[in-house]
This record gives structure tokens, C-alpha cells and sequence, in this order.
């Protein structure tokens, strides 16, 4: 995302198997983190045979750090992760 890619395929060690995953930016969308409300860019993992959904929020002002990341099961249980505050390193 940082180098402007907005369709994405990367490799991730599952188990004892490699599988290939894919990610596309979906648009921009403003969210509160802690106190701030930051521009994010959203993005969504491309799912082709399962109804789970998975959104990630990343924020081009913090290095593209993820801020939020939201996953929806296929029965509609919930997984959140807010970040409220962080210090980057240089």
C-alpha cells in the first residue's frame, strides 16, 4: 500500500503450508483513533470460497500503520482491533 499498490498478492506461512492471499484497497475513509480522527486507506482480504470478511484500516500519515482491522465471521460474530496510540520508531 505504501508504494501506491492497490491489488495485492502476498504469501503467508499457514501451518506447515505456504498459502497466497490478496488484498485490495477498497477507498479512503476517515475514522476516530483515541482522540484523533485520521485519513485511512481501506482495505479488504479477497476472499473467493468463504463469506468471512476481513477490513483493514491503514493510516498513510503514520507510515501506513495499521489502525483498525475488523472481521466479520459468516454466522455475523464480530472481531475488532483499534489501535489508540502508538510510537513509531526511526
Amino acid at each position: 500500500i505504501k508504494n501506491g499498490k492497490r491489488d495485492m498478492t502476498y504469501r503467508v506461512l499457514d501451518g506447515n503450508s505456504i498459502d497466497t492471499d490478496r488484498c485490495a484497497v477498497i477507498n479512503g475513509e476517515k475514522i476516530n483513533t483515541g482522540s484523533k480522527q485520521r485519513s485511512t486507506l481501506k482495505a479488504e482480504k479477497v476472499r473467493e470460497d468463504s463469506k468471512r470478511q476481513t477490513l483493514m484500516w491503514f493510516d498513510p500519515a503514520r507510515d501506513y500503520l495499521l489502525v483498525r482491522l475488523l472481521q466479520v465471521e459468516p454466522d455475523g460474530s464480530e472481531y475488532e482491533l483499534k489501535l489508540k496510540d502508538a510510537t513509531l520508531a526511526d
